[in-house]
């Protein structure tokens, strides 16, 4: 799951004034220099916490180095603090799904999207949600969340390719192969676009373009077709 950690520390980096600990601690993760992120944060934390950007950076510090109990135990004080903060619960989602409570993840998604229907966050959290559906098998779930996402997103090419990706597992190639070529129309680069416009194809026996879809996948890195070039296409 992508969090808003980047936007955050763009709007961010400047606001703390003259606070050096912030300062350091925002400077040491964008250097990916954990250990001095988290003890810079700890200093924040104690000098000001009823402040929840302390404790919300010291657990994207905590998750980025691996402290998954660490960072639940930084973002339930986030949410103590804020209860609808989008950015906490994004990232306590992210946190709760890596130590496998998918449920608990789900549930502050669900939160996040009850207080705020659209906007930046609420395409992560139905990203996230059609994500985990895919993961279970629950491909009707999925479509739903990709189909929201769709809908507050329009220009979204990732979000096309995965409603398309959905409705072929739904077997509604007709649909798919439309999402998933409007997906290529906006981001060419989407490998998992072209596997499944191969896998259409090659299902409508069009094996000359469904191979030229498939190599297309391959030239950008998904290895996962390869069996299917090796029956179907000339190599």
């Amino acid at each position: 799951m992508r969090t808003l950690l980047l936007p955050m520390l763009l709007v961010c980096g400047t606001a703390f004034g003259q606070d050096d600990t912030m300062i350091a601690g925002l400077t040491a993760l964008r250097m990916d220099d954990h250990r001095t992120a988290e003890a810079a944060f700890t200093q924040a934390v104690d000098k000001a916490p009823d402040d929840l950007r302390t404790w919300y950076y010291r657990g994207v510090s905590r998750l980025a180095a691996g402290d998954v109990k660490g960072a639940l135990h930084d973002l339930d004080r986030v949410i103590e603090l804020a209860p609808n903060d989008a950015h906490g619960l994004l990232l306590r989602a992210e946190a709760r799904a890596q130590a496998g409570s998918v449920a608990d993840a789900r549930r502050d998604l669900h939160t996040l999207l009850l207080h705020q229907p659209i906007g930046p966050a609420a395409e992560q959290a139905l990203e996230a949600l059609g994500k985990f559906a895919l993961a279970e098998g629950d491909m009707p779930g999925a479509h739903g969340h990709f189909d929201a996402l769709v809908r507050i997103a329009p220009h979204n090419a990732q979000a096309l390719a995965d409603r398309g990706i959905a409705r072929v597992a739904l077997g509604r190639e007709i649909e798919a192969l439309s999402d998933l070529e409007l997906a290529l129309d906006r981001d060419p680069t989407l490998s998992s676009a072209h596997s499944h416009i191969g896998i259409i194809l090659l299902r409508q026996g069009r094996k000359q373009e469904a191979c030229h879809a498939l190599f297309a996948a391959h030239s950008l890195g998904d290895h996962s077709v390869e069996e299917l070039l090796l029956v179907h296409c000339d190599r």
